[in-house]
């Protein structure tokens, strides 16, 4: 396979985000090894003028773009959504992005109006390819699991997974020899209590019931992010549906949750920006 220079985060770690792997298994089933940027950067051996992909991540906002540019690279955002805010935007009109940005995709309609990007490309997260390059059984034989960002698994007592109605807990950080038997287990989950998006984007590509599910004491990461995915499946509410246990999570999953319209994905396999081998 080819390799390609691509931003993630962590990238190249074997421990990586459950959404990271999406980056590295996407990229694998269309021709193609990821070379983590940050580890190009340290080993300096970036080369000048060359592509530099971004596909699962909150990360397209100025600074990290500009860190990229700055590397000698150009940018190919496809799919990458901002999930740190209007203020940290990159803005696509000024023109020191011409001919360095090019934008193919883009994960939802906010992180459009925030970059004031003005073209038609699809919007929506490519972690919505994954049941399309990687089918899955969905039995519910796993019974009701609890999957928080990562940044909350360090405070989750086994006693708050049991009192929100859960059977088990997931934990984001996974490594590489895991994430195959990982995505299996979430697929074929019951219901999925979650406040890792990529978990919550995971279980509606695959049509696993799920809610987005915030206990006491967690961090809500990045709400705009949530905002960008849910507005690209036709949500348009004013707070974001945050539910406390598995009571809530289900009335939502019965009246809004599974009426969300997940967009066909194959525009956006149409323009993935490379050509990878078979």
């Amino acid at each position: 396979m080819k390799s390609i220079l691509t931003w993630y985060w962590l990238g190249g770690s074997y421990v990586l985000n459950f959404g990271e792997h999406f980056t590295e298994l996407i990229l694998a089933k269309l021709g193609f090894v990821p070379r983590s940027f940050d580890q190009e950067v340290q080993a300096k051996t970036i080369v000048r003028g060359e592509p530099c992909l971004l596909i699962v991540g909150s990360e397209f906002h100025k600074h990290n773009v500009e860190r990229i540019m700055d590397a000698g690279c150009q940018v190919h955002v496809w799919g990458t959504g901002n999930g740190r805010g209007a203020h940290t935007a990159i803005d696509m009109r000024e023109p020191k992005y011409k001919g360095r940005v090019f934008v193919h995709a883009l994960r939802g309609p906010l992180t459009k109006r925030n970059s004031h990007f003005e073209e038609d490309v699809p919007l929506l997260d490519p972690g919505f390819l994954m049941p399309r390059l990687y089918p899955l059984p969905t039995t519910g034989e796993e019974g009701v699991l609890y999957f928080p960002h990562h940044s909350n698994t360090v405070i989750v007592l086994p006693a708050t997974v049991e009192r929100i109605g859960a059977k088990s807990l997931v934990r984001a950080m996974i490594c590489k020899a895991d994430i195959q038997a990982t995505m299996a287990r979430v697929a074929a989950a019951e219901f999925v209590l979650a406040n890792a998006m990529h978990a919550f984007i995971f279980c509606l590509a695959y049509r696993v019931p799920c809610a987005i599910c915030l206990t006491e004491g967690e961090t809500f990461n990045m709400p705009d992010k949530w905002r960008d995915v849910l507005e690209s499946l036709g949500w348009s509410g004013d707070r974001l549906p945050l539910t406390k246990n598995l009571d809530e999570g289900r009335r939502w999953w019965e009246s809004e949750g599974q009426h969300l319209k997940i967009p066909d994905t194959q525009p956006l396999l149409d323009v993935f920006p490379f050509k990878g081998d078979p």
